[in-house]
């Protein structure tokens, strides 16, 4: 027996085929458009971040202390600084000076770097739009001067990070 063969126009699926492939790599280039897109336009939204530091005072001297800074590539604007005890209900000797400084030594903080300083503690600082910028590359420093052996101080803030040379945070409200 011979197989027979079906009746009427065969289809020709080949056609069906490219034709979907050719809708996929569109789909797909729309999609990747739009993803680029969104990542740029996520860059140049400012990122509200916490910041916190501290450490323990040693037996003499000052207690230094960093609080990193940003990545590279982008900048803080400092919103909000708070220095003091760990207890904010419990008074702390000492005067606290902050430094935004790309000095790697923290022996090198010096008056032109001082951006903010309290005679006593706490510290509460709140800054405008753009006031204080650190810069990828510097820190924040904080001296704590005259603190009391053994006792801790700490630090906690805001800043909205940016991308460094580009004012994105001239363009969204606070």
């Amino acid at each position: 027996m011979s197989k027979k063969e079906p009746e009427g126009p065969a289809i020709d699926l080949s056609f069906g085929i490219e034709m979907a492939a050719e809708l996929k790599a569109g789909f797909q280039g729309i999609h990747d458009r739009e993803r680029e897109q969104r990542r740029r336009e996520e860059e140049l939204i400012p990122l509200d971040l916490v910041i916190r530091g501290g450490g323990t005072a040693p037996p003499s001297g000052d207690l230094i202390f960093s609080c990193e800074g940003p990545p590279l590539g982008r900048a803080w604007v400092l919103r909000r600084l708070v220095i003091g005890g760990t207890d904010p209900a419990v008074a702390v000797a000492g005067s606290a000076y902050c430094f935004a400084s790309s000095a790697g030594d923290q022996d090198q903080l010096i008056t032109a770097t001082v951006f903010d300083w309290a005679a006593t503690l706490p510290l509460v600082g709140f800054y405008t739009s753009r006031q204080v910028v650190i810069q990828s590359g510097q820190r924040l420093w904080i001296k704590i001067t005259s603190p009391t052996a053994g006792t801790s101080y700490a630090l906690a803030g805001s800043v909205l990070s940016e991308i460094a040379n580009e004012r994105a945070a001239a363009r969204w409200t606070l």
